[in-house]
């Protein structure tokens, strides 16, 4: 089996998971006003990524051998993403956000302070905005 096609696999499996267990858990079933609700859109990212999945596992590839640096960066990524979403939910959106996107990019090799702050500065700051103030939902 190719690289290609476990990573497929696992993102089918991942989005699965969203789908079915995930967002259904961490969202309100019925939302009062009848506007969207909030599950719709994260469904259809989750989808997207399901539908992106099946496509990779379905490629014929060459089989490769395991890059353990690039094994490592991607449980690197891992592990920063499970500590952001944690620290979100004991320090709050705008506290841990900046410190996830800054040392994901850190992480990838983003070096230039000019990226740095608008990733990891202005983009939590423009999602916080959005949510909170202009769509009137709260963040972690």
């Amino acid at each position: 089996m190719t690289l290609q096609r476990i990573s497929g696999v696992f993102f089918v499996i991942f989005a699965a998971t969203m789908i079915w267990g995930v967002i259904p858990a961490q969202t309100e079933p019925v939302y009062p006003d009848g506007s969207i609700p909030p599950e719709v859109l994260p469904s259809v990212y989750a989808a997207m990524i399901g539908l992106f999945g099946g496509a990779l596992a379905c490629q014929r590839g060459e089989a490769h051998t395991l890059d353990l640096r690039q094994a490592a960066k991607t449980t690197g990524v891992y592990l920063i993403a499970l500590a952001g979403v944690l620290a979100m939910k004991h320090f709050g959106f705008l506290l841990a956000a900046p410190a996830l996107a800054l040392g994901l990019l850190w992480l990838v090799g983003e070096r230039r302070p000019l990226w740095l702050a608008i990733g990891g500065l202005a983009g939590p700051l423009l999602i916080w905005t959005v949510f909170e103030i202009l769509l009137g939902r709260l963040l972690p």
